[in-house]
């Protein structure tokens, strides 16, 4: 079984987890972040671990991202209903369970500890660009940055591979902006949208630039029609 293969299997494993009988007669699982996916499954890659151990942090880190995602799901107009809203918080609840309990099998408190500090810090800045306290556009850009960036990047903290921590910042970056690439440039305006998107990928070009050794070095030639999945290796 090839990279992509075992990520995939291991997106499954995630959706399968998330699928609880009662709540999905009301609430939508929120989908696997493709992008997040691959950055986590990179990192944990690169750890050399064994095969269990992988599959176990990854699904705890994947079990998080979608309880964030869950959360942020509650003012969707589309969840109008108030037994859909309830049962939204609930499930984001009950995603945040099965990543403590997976992390606490696995006896590591320090993962613990350094995800919990990133989820408050996730949550403070949602709370920044929700309320626009940041009112700078290059401030904006970079607090979505952290944002979108902070459970893997303190994964890749976790073990030892902080040298990959500029790389993941960029290309899960590159991630949104193509996936709510409106949305950004309406609060942080076109130009220094663009303009960020293009130093990201000047930083990824570069010999220099340390990536996880899943992604491949020659697509360093991205033009602004990012796609995630060019950007991940197939061996």
């Amino acid at each position: 079984m090839n990279t992509s293969q075992e990520l995939k299997r291991l997106i499954n494993l995630v959706e399968h987890k998330m699928t609880h009988e009662y709540t999905s007669l009301y609430v939508t699982p929120p989908k696997v972040d493709a992008a997040k996916a691959r950055a986590v499954y990179s990192v944990l890659l690169d750890a050399d671990l064994l095969p269990e151990m992988a599959e176990e942090y990854f699904t705890a880190v994947m079990l998080i991202q979608a309880a964030l995602d869950m959360h942020d799901s509650v003012g969707d107009k589309r969840e109008d209903a108030r037994k859909g809203r309830q049962l939204s918080v609930l499930a984001g609840d009950y995603y945040s369970s099965m990543y403590y309990l997976i992390l606490s099998q696995c006896e590591d408190i320090e993962l613990i500890k350094m995800l919990s500090r990133a989820i408050q810090h996730i949550n403070e800045t949602k709370m920044s660009l929700h309320l626009k306290d940041v009112s700078d556009p290059y401030d904006y850009i970079e607090a979505v940055r952290k944002k979108e960036s902070l459970l893997v990047t303190e994964t890749a903290g976790r073990f030892g591979k902080e040298q990959f921590v500029s790389f993941l910042e960029d290309y899960l970056f590159l991630a949104v902006s193509k996936n709510d690439r409106s949305q950004l440039e309406l609060l942080a305006g076109s130009e220094n949208v663009r303009s960020a998107v293009n130093e990201a990928y000047d930083r990824m070009r570069k010999e220099d630039c340390m990536m996880p050794s899943m992604f491949s070095r020659d697509n360093r030639e991205l033009d602004l029609e990012y796609d995630g999945s060019s950007m991940t290796g197939e061996g």
